[in-house]
């Protein structure tokens, strides 16, 4: 059994060897241990290693299951959220292992190993969002509305995220208009439904904003993304 184990942040381990370790010598598992999921380039060579091997469960630390999930399929890893973990380095490691050997099973190798892939290589910090294909109903809101043409359409009439470096760094605004809350932001923090956790969904509050904008007021305390929304909303009415 393979279990890739991801890092939290670039550069920095934050437990994330300790467990690996753990988990090779008690749990009896190969486990590749990688650079933090967001972070590493589409067309990486780790994405073809991991597409070329079976791998049977991920730790990714810092991103939910769901999220987690998407991202490794569009880069050519299945892997379902069930058998994704989400890792937090504060998490007493016992409890960590545990919930492991759960997921594991009888499938416990002869003989574990860590194997580190690419830890000392320079990568840069990256931002972009991540498609729940099984939410998107292909309406193309996204693609209309952001600016920075972030996403396109597939000639099968799919939406995907063509060019996520031009995404604004720390913009979230199109998982707020996204009818079905099909847009994920693993890295955002401030919202649970933005980060993909499982159970909550993004609401499409512009759209809610225009129908009640003649019955009431502006509400209060409105932030810098509430009015970047507002003005790019405005600006693709224009088209």
């Amino acid at each position: 059994m393979i279990l890739a184990v991801f890092q939290r942040e670039l550069g920095k381990d934050s437990g994330e060897r300790a467990l690996a370790r753990a988990c090779a010598e008690r749990l009896k598992l190969k486990v590749l241990l990688l650079p933090s999921i967001c972070h590493l380039p589409d067309l990486h060579p780790v994405w073809k290693r991991l597409s070329g091997v079976e791998t049977d469960l991920a730790v990714v630390p810092g991103i939910h299951p769901r999220p987690a999930s998407w991202l490794l399929r569009a880069r050519g890893v299945n892997l379902p959220p069930e058998r994704i973990m989400f890792f937090d380095p504060g998490q007493d490691m016992e409890k960590r292992l545990s919930a492991l050997q759960s997921m594991v099973g009888n499938k416990a190798e002869k003989k574990g190993v860590v194997e580190e892939l690419f830890l000392g290589e320079s990568m840069k910090e990256r931002w972009y969002p991540v498609l729940d294909g099984g939410r998107c109903s292909r309406c193309g809101s996204c693609v209309e509305f952001c600016l920075f043409e972030v996403y396109a359409r597939a000639e099968d009439g799919s939406v995907a995220v063509k060019q996520p470096d031009a995404c604004k760094p720390g913009c979230p605004a199109c998982s707020r208009i996204c009818p079905e809350g099909a847009i994920m932001f693993p890295l955002y923090d401030k919202d649970p439904a933005i980060a993909g956790v499982e159970g909550h969904v993004m609401r499409p509050v512009v759209r809610e904003q225009k129908a009640d904008s003649k019955k009431s007021p502006p509400p209060q305390g409105r932030d810098e993304i509430d009015a970047l929304i507002e003005e790019l909303d405005k600006r693709t009415e224009k088209f």
